[in-house]
This record gives C-alpha cells, sequence and structure tokens, in this order.
C-alpha cells in the first residue's frame, strides 16, 4: 500500500505537469475548529479537475483534496455520470470501503426521501456541541439553524445527516444538507457535520452567492447537475414543499432499522490521462442491485428501486406513484 508521503511526492514531482494548484480555506480556523480544508486543481491533456478534502492533519487535507481531483479525471476516463460508489485510496481495500460506504450513505438517505419517511432527529452529543461551540454561536448569531438525523445501518456502516435551515437568514433560503459514514458513529456524525459547515461557511460569507432556482427552472434544464440539485433546495418554496420530513423532534421516531446486504459488488477502475496514470492512488466503484442508486434531475421508474423501497418501508404494495418524485436536494 502506498503512504500519505508517496502521493505528496508524487505530486511536488509532477506539480509543473498537471498545474497542481492548492486553495487553503480559512473558515475553520476563524471559527476555532481544529481542521484544514483544502481545494486542489490539477490538469491533463486539456482537462481540469478539482477535489476538496478536510482532515486535521494539513497534509492529509491536501492529499485528500488531490485524490478526489484524480478521482474525477477516473469517472470522465470511464464515462461515469455520479462518483455514488466511487471512492479513490492510498490501497484497494481502503477503496473498496469507502465506496461501499457512499454507496451506502445515499442508499438511506434516497430511501427516506422517497418513501415519504422523516429523518431521525437526534441530539448532537455534548463533546460535539464544545469541539464546534464556536460554529454553534456563529450559526445562532446569523439566525441559522441545525440539527442533525441518524438514517440507519447497513453492514456496520452508520450513516448521519446534518442539515443547516436558512429561513430567518439575511438572504432567506431553504437547506443544505452534510452527509457522514462510518463503522465508528461518533466519526459518521461528524463528517455530516464538517460537510454541513462547509456549506454554511460559504453563506455567512458570502450570502449574495446564494442562487436558487425554482422547481420550474429545475423542470426546464436538460441533463441537471448535483449543483442544479442544491440550488434548487436553497429554495424556500421548494423547501417547503419536503419540509415535513426534516420537521421532527429529537428522539421522537422510531429508530431507523440495520440491515445487511450481501449484494455489494465491486470493479477496479483506472484513470486515461497519461499525466496521471503513475499516481499512488487505486480506484474501486460499489454497486449493489439490492439499494437505491443515486440520480440525478426528476426520478423517473428507471431510477427507482421499488424492492428496495418497498423493504425499507415495509410496504409491499408501494408503486412509484406512491413515493415522493420531488427532485433530491444532495449536492
Amino acid at each position: 500500500m502506498a503512504s500519505e508521503n508517496e502521493l505528496a511526492i508524487w505530486t511536488l514531482i509532477n506539480q509543473e505537469k498537471i498545474d497542481f494548484k492548492v486553495k487553503v480555506l480559512n473558515w475553520p480556523q476563524l471559527w476555532g475548529i481544529d481542521i484544514h480544508d483544502c481545494e486542489v486543481t490539477i490538469q491533463s491533456e486539456g482537462r481540469f479537475f478539482s477535489g476538496r478534502g478536510t482532515d486535521k492533519d494539513k497534509s492529509i487535507a491536501i492529499n485528500k483534496a488531490t485524490a478526489e481531483a484524480i478521482e474525477r479525471s477516473v469517472l470522465t476516463h470511464n464515462h461515469i455520470d455520479t462518483s455514488n460508489g466511487v471512492a479513490a485510496h492510498l490501497s484497494i481495500s481502503e477503496a473498496k470501503t469507502a465506496a461501499c460506504s457512499e454507496l451506502i450513505e445515499r442508499d438511506l438517505f434516497l430511501s427516506h426521501y422517497l418513501t415519504k419517511k422523516p429523518y431521525y432527529e437526534i441530539p448532537l452529543p455534548t463533546v460535539l456541541k464544545k469541539e464546534y461551540d464556536l460554529f454553534f454561536t456563529e450559526i445562532s448569531r446569523n439566525l441559522l439553524k441545525t440539527k442533525s438525523y441518524f438514517l440507519g445501518e447497513i453492514n456496520g456502516v452508520g450513516v448521519y445527516a446534518t442539515a443547516l435551515f436558512g429561513i430567518n437568514f439575511k438572504v432567506p433560503f431553504g437547506i443544505e444538507i452534510g452527509l457522514g459514514s462510518s463503522t465508528d458513529r461518533t466519526k459518521s456524525l461528524e463528517k455530516s457535520l464538517i460537510e454541513c459547515f462547509r456549506q454554511a461557511s460559504n453563506i455567512i460569507f458570502h450570502p449574495t452567492t446564494i442562487n436558487n432556482i425554482t422547481i420550474d427552472d429545475f423542470s426546464k434544464i436538460d441533463s441537471p447537475t448535483f449543483l442544479d440539485h442544491g440550488n434548487l433546495a436553497l429554495n424556500l418554496d421548494f423547501y417547503n414543499s419536503i419540509a415535513e420530513y426534516f420537521n421532527t423532534e429529537p428522539n421522537a421516531l422510531i429508530p431507523p432499522k440495520n440491515f445487511k446486504v450481501d449484494t455489494i459488488q465491486y470493479s477496479i477502475l483506472e484513470t486515461g490521462f497519461s499525466d496521471l496514470k503513475s499516481a499512488p492512488l487505486k480506484f474501486a466503484q460499489a454497486k449493489c442491485k439490492d439499494l437505491q442508486s443515486l440520480y440525478l434531475g426528476i426520478p423517473k421508474p428507471n431510477d427507482i428501486n421499488l424492492g428496495r423501497l418497498r423493504l425499507f418501508s415495509n410496504n409491499k404494495n408501494l408503486n412509484f406513484i406512491d413515493l415522493n418524485l420531488f427532485p433530491h436536494p444532495l449536492r
């Protein structure tokens, strides 16, 4: 298995060839959060790819962002529409683990969303409240609100979501969502918080960049992107149409069930971009016929895994017309 140091050395050696650029964002330090948030851009054969990474170790955050940027080249080379179930890592086994976790993460979010099952809100543990106290103070000062939810567990991978609500913000908006998954539930919840914080920081520092679109605007887009989904979620009218799934009280619902699946299959992928082939990274794609896959746009019948949703909802008579057919709010 390659080491973090090997990836950093590879980047240093190839930085001019791949036009490597890194930007370190300063919002964590402004709010007393002990992480580094880095953006990386690279290029190969005239194509530009970007990635973002966070970690308490700055060099690892840069490596994560670099790996994600190279992962984007893998998607392009293999004509894969979304990164759902695709992951890059220093070893095949870790790449498979990360790919599986992402597949499970999206399945549990969408299974709730599509079957109209409200998300199970949880109280934030005291240890995380204390660690991110300055951030939550800033959230409150800006009349923003966050809630965290436990989405369930599959094969020991626990999934959490943290949502940011901006109804009372100076530039009102609907919702931003961060997801996290891990076999360590505390880490999973913390990941969802950091994902949410990243979006919140951009909104607080750059409120004029809030770019929401209506459902009518969205429906006219020929090939919607995840950016379009995220911008739709910012629209207040759209958010009000899905608010009932998020407006719950801590521990007020029956906790989500745990599931097991044994049909996850993996493929090993490569990048076809010549300048990136020598990077000490491995790429895996996870697929599962028994999980709900991520999709783009307004859901169509072939986007939906009815068998999975019937099992999730414990409703064997569930049909396509019974589902929540609004576009999902994941950016």
